[in-house]
């Protein structure tokens, strides 16, 4: 009797074995190709969108690092296993999530192979371990691509920091991306090149003629990125405070770019000096295709567009800051002189927080937007005035196929619900909207069911 149970056991140990072995055959998803499997890998590891309505998204400081995807994903099973390990952009992206001696992030390191690394380096977390840390780096980013993202824990170790990734007697990474930002413990803002460091620069060998996209949050740009302005295609700004000192510093960077075709600012302020009034000269950016200015103050947003000149520009976005002023400043003004300028063919126009005075305001403003087809107004107390203009002047905006309206609340005065049924079935000669999102517009009292009957794309979002 005890050797049947026994055999009995063994046999049932051996049966469940194999059944385990078998289904992960068994999962639908074990059916797809290696290579559809390695995309889902790629797609699972590759960071979420940023929130547009979030001002500090992709902001690298409020980046935490967490136990990397690839990990998970290599240890489900043996096939699995197997795609990961021949997925070399699935170990590419180095954060320094474990400790020293960091084996698991020289593991990933390894597994990467020679494809393009995606490096975080948070030096005000690491600062106790760099020493472990950037000899690992040393020794695999010689002669490949990179896209290079460093929080400083002080603004003046910025050249020193950068030099440290030298390997001497190899040949330097070729950076394609960099971010540089300032601990958000350590923020002041922009300041002065010649105030910003407080220990002699050190060169830095590393080429940057290389890069296309440079991020700087908090800082004013370190002296060894000034090469990478000529080639630049991209350039995001955080933490600007226009003075006497930063305006003209700000201009040359921006006059440095000829070849931009992307600019975000975030967080621009201006102190309470006499400065930024439209006594610059005009900048003209040839090749600017999209301008996003992000919590931006009335005054700042209104010297920026009365100073710069972008004739190729498709897409603006800005977005007022809500923080109270002492001194209003026209921004719808400011507008219609910047397109008045520009004369772009803009398609793409979102206005979040942008105040509109009357009439006398919108219908230049709507006059010079003859090719946009996308208009997105959120938080805008004035959103119904610019509707009731587009639907009372029919021949202005012709192109508008898409409106969006986000938190946008009925006031006292005017109903945005009002104008939606004139643009939505124009009488006019006007082409009506092809798409329509209300998205948690507070007391929206419009038809839902007629908008969802007539209008080919329509969402709605109840306010919460």
């Amino acid at each position: 009797m005890p050797s049947f149970v026994s055999a009995f056991k063994i046999t049932g140990r051996i049966e469940m074995r194999e059944f385990r072995n078998q289904s992960t055959a068994l999962v639908p998803i074990s059916r797809l190709p290696a290579d559809c499997i390695s995309a889902i890998f790629l797609m699972g590891c590759s960071p979420e969108p940023e929130d547009e309505d979030d001002p500090d998204a992709g902001d690298p400081s409020f980046w935490a690092p967490k136990r990397p995807f690839c990990f998970s994903a290599s240890t489900v099973c043996q096939r699995w296993r197997d795609i990961a390990l021949n997925t070399p952009r699935l170990w590419s992206n180095i954060d320094f999530f474990d400790a020293a001696p960091f084996y698991y992030t020289e593991l990933m390191l390894k597994r990467s192979k020679g494809c393009p690394l995606h490096i975080w380096l948070d030096f005000s977390r690491l600062q106790p371990m760099i020493r472990t840390a950037v000899p690992i780096l040393r020794r695999y980013i010689p002669d490949r691509s990179i896209s290079l993202t460093m929080v400083l824990a002080s603004a003046g170790n910025a050249e020193f920091n950068m030099a440290e990734l030298e390997a001497p007697g190899q040949r330097p990474p070729r950076v394609t991306e960099l971010m540089v930002a300032l601990h958000r413990n350590g923020r002041r803002g922009w300041t002065p090149r010649d105030m910003n460091s407080k220990v002699a620069a050190r060169s830095v060998a590393i080429p940057m003629d290389g890069v296309r996209r440079l991020h700087l949050a908090w800082i004013c740009p370190p002296q060894f990125v000034v090469p990478a302005y000529a080639n630049l295609a991209e350039l995001s700004l955080s933490g600007i405070v226009f003075s006497q000192y930063t305006i003209p510093e700000f201009e040359d960077l921006l006059r440095s770019c000829p070849r931009l075709a992307l600019l975000r600012a975030t967080h621009l302020t201006m102190d309470d000096l006499n400065v930024g009034d439209g006594d610059s000269e005009p900048i003209t950016m040839p090749l600017l295709q999209t301008i996003e200015l992000i919590e931006a103050s009335d005054r700042s947003l209104n010297h920026l567009l009365r100073t710069l000149v972008a004739p190729a520009l498709q897409v603006l976005h800005l977005r007022k800051s809500t923080k109270p002023e002492h001194r209003s400043y026209p921004v719808a003004n400011a507008l219609t002189a910047f397109l008045a300028a520009s004369d772009p063919p803009l398609r793409d126009l979102s206005l979040y927080a942008v105040g509109i005075e009357g009439h006398d305001e919108l219908v230049p403003m709507l006059k010079r937007l003859p090719h946009i087809t996308s208009l997105r107004l959120a938080r805008m107390y004035d959103a119904s005035l610019v509707l009731t203009g587009l639907a009372t002047y029919p021949r202005l905006c012709l192109q508008l196929e898409s409106l969006v309206l986000v938190r946008v609340s009925r006031n006292f005065f005017d109903c945005v619900s009002l104008p939606l049924p004139k643009l939505v079935r124009p009488a006019n000669g006007r082409p009506p909207l092809k798409r329509l999102v209300v998205w948690r517009c507070k007391d929206f009292d419009g038809d839902i069911e007629w908008l969802a009957e007539y209008v080919p794309d329509f969402t709605f979002v109840d306010h919460w």
